[in-house]
């Protein structure tokens, strides 16, 4: 009847005209010429024909077909390369900080003040750790006395800190157990008891004299320089304490704490030293306000750290643990009887 239809027969069915089945979609007859005309002019999809291609729109193909500029680089125009050689520098492409020559700081140095850093508050990075050291000197010094209540108000009016630094540092002075925060209902300077003074007194008497011990052991001309230079300053100090002891106590303890750093800071054990650390400074409170009233007579100070200072210079290692434990214990007896009077009368 005139109609060509495509051809669905197989080569092996004997006809030498035959097209494979996967090339049917090539050929298509009249009555089905609408659809697939429709469907390669991008009709909707009811009137595509069931066997039509995907075929792109004229417009897409001669945007295909679009042949891609292939200029040798060095000519104008686009596509060219930059020419190869030197250029100029970018101004800060190139530029790298410049390698610091300051060395981190020892335990004993940051027992000291850093003039090179101003004074006051802008002798710290943040005014979380100025409000920090100066809170932490207040309650250390005694003018907070134990138990009283730390208002955020009278903090901001005293120190000129915000909220925000101020609560930071109360933060970090709870963490250090001389700040107690209850809740929501804010922050109180930390109580004092004999019993925990009898504990860290304990806990130093099993510590340090462990750590002294070592230290000598591994002594270096380095280390004996740095016990000789700590006692020289303490040994100043010691000597005016009873002229001003109020204003004294605190330069007497951070050369007293230097002092006793620097016989352990030998021991190669960072865990000991850092836990030796954490004792002295709970014990710090306690001997500030005992120091303060004159418990320990300056010449009694002077004779102990005299002993422990020329034990180790010998590097008599089991002389100068005992004599550091004469010291603590002695120590810790006027401490006691200074702080706690009833019960060193029973």
């Amino acid at each position: 009847m005139g109609v060509n239809r495509p051809i669905l027969s197989s080569r092996a069915a004997g006809n030498p005209f035959a097209v494979p089945r996967r090339h049917f979609w090539g050929l298509w007859s009249n009555t089905d010429s609408c659809s697939m005309v429709g469907a390669r002019a991008g009709s909707t999809r009811a009137g595509r024909s069931r066997y039509a291609p995907s075929v792109p729109h004229p417009d897409e193909r001669s945007r295909l077909r679009r042949p891609v500029s292939r200029r040798a680089p060095g000519r104008s125009g686009q596509g060219t390369r930059p020419p190869s050689g030197p250029s100029e520098p970018i101004p800060g492409a190139h530029r790298t900080t410049p390698p610091t020559t300051e060395e981190p700081l020892t335990e004993i140095q940051k027992l000291k003040p850093r003039p090179d850093l101003g004074s006051g508050a802008d002798a710290f990075a943040t005014q979380s750790e100025a409000a920090h050291a100066m809170i932490r000197e207040d309650i250390l010094s005694g003018r907070f006395e134990p138990g009283r209540k730390l208002l955020l108000d009278h903090l901001r009016t005293q120190y000129g800190f915000g909220s925000s630094p101020l609560r930071e540092a109360l933060s970090r002075l709870a963490a250090d157990r001389l700040v107690t925060a209850k809740g929501q209902k804010g922050y109180w300077v930390a109580a004092i008891s004999e019993d925990e003074f009898t504990d860290i007194t304990d806990m130093r008497l099993f510590l340090e004299p462990e750590a002294l011990e070592r230290s000598i052991e591994r002594a270096t001309l380095d280390w004996e320089s740095g016990v000789v230079a700590a006692f020289h300053r303490l040994t100043r100090v010691e000597g005016t304490l009873d002229k001003a002891p109020e204003e004294l106590s605190g330069e007497w303890e951070r050369e007293n704490r230097a002092f006793h750093l620097a016989l352990i800071e030998n021991c190669g054990s960072p865990w000991l030293l850092r836990f030796v650390l954490v004792l002295s400074e709970q014990s710090e409170r306690y001997r500030r306000q005992a120091v303060a009233r004159l418990a320990v007579p300056k010449e009694t100070l002077l004779a102990e750290h005299k002993a422990i200072f020329d034990a180790a210079i010998a590097r008599n290692a089991g002389l100068a643990s005992e004599l550091l434990k004469v010291h603590i214990k002695n120590s810790a007896r006027s401490l006691a009887r200074s702080l706690f009077p009833a019960s060193a009368g029973d």
